[in-house]
């Protein structure tokens, strides 16, 4: 019934002129349970779509933190590094100063 009211409509309208004289078309949608499925499946596969680029946006973002983190861990190592290699310095220095105050004390 309600199809067939809209084709009704559809028929009044170009029949009376309406549509020439306004300059425009009319959208007419089926109001049948396959139309009403293909909207839906529409829909549901544009919801989709979002939702994978918003994982897709946070993966992107994890692995920019992951990266951030493993650079800190790097510039940390390096720092330790730089710091185990000025406290040897300081060492190898402190041992030569004995050795020469050895030989300076022999002499």
């Amino acid at each position: 019934m309600v199809l067939a009211n809209k084709i009704t409509q559809f028929t009044e309208y170009f029949s009376t002129g309406l549509a020439k004289s306004e300059n425009r078309s009319i959208e007419f949608k089926c109001t049948c349970p396959k139309m009403w499925a293909k909207e839906e499946e529409e829909e549901e596969e544009e919801e989709e779509e979002e939702e994978e680029e918003e994982e897709e946006e946070e993966e992107e973002e994890e692995e920019e933190e992951e990266e951030e983190e493993e650079e800190e861990e790097e510039e940390e190592e390096e720092e330790e590094e730089e710091e185990e290699e000025e406290e040897e310095e300081e060492e190898e220095e402190e041992e030569e100063e004995g050795r020469l105050e050895m030989l300076t004390r022999s002499c």
